[in-house]
């Protein structure tokens, strides 16, 4: 590590940081990303914006709806059953499942590009890069 500061990296596991890491080196500064939203440090380390985060929990009341409403985005438009880390795990699965058309979708409304994903067969999508954990599509239109 060169900086003291960066002492959380020690816990992404490797084959995550690298692709994080090749995030911050390759993709434009200003593109927004679809992350699993229970990512703690997707932004720390790629330094890119993402849709939406567990943690960073809007304080106003209409900010908070519209947090929800990125979430259920997120579990493909299912709506939540449990609560707290419970939810949080169920989005995180349902995630990874997004079909096409709600990626465009979301692509359309919040002006996403990229979508990082366990999944690495997503033969609709374009992939970028990745390993054999993670991949980083683009989200382009049919």
């Amino acid at each position: 590590m060169k900086n003291p500061s960066d002492y959380y990296l020690i816990s992404v596991p490797k084959e995550l940081l690298s692709v994080l890491l090749t995030i911050k080196e390759k993709t434009p500064k200003e593109a927004i990303f679809l992350a699993p939203p229970d990512f703690e440090y997707f932004h720390l380390i790629a330094e890119r914006p993402i849709l939406v985060s567990f943690k960073e929990f809007p304080q106003l009341p209409h900010d908070i709806l519209e947090w929800e409403r990125r979430l259920l985005l997120l579990n493909g438009n299912k709506k939540f059953t449990e609560r707290g880390f419970k939810a949080a795990a169920i989005v995180g699965k349902n995630f990874h499942n997004l079909t096409l058309e709600q990626l465009l979708n979301i692509k359309k409304e919040y002006n996403v590009k990229y979508y990082l994903s366990k999944t690495s067969d997503r033969k609709n999508l374009v992939r970028l890069f990745g390993n054999n954990y993670w991949s980083l599509y683009e989200i382009k239109d049919k």
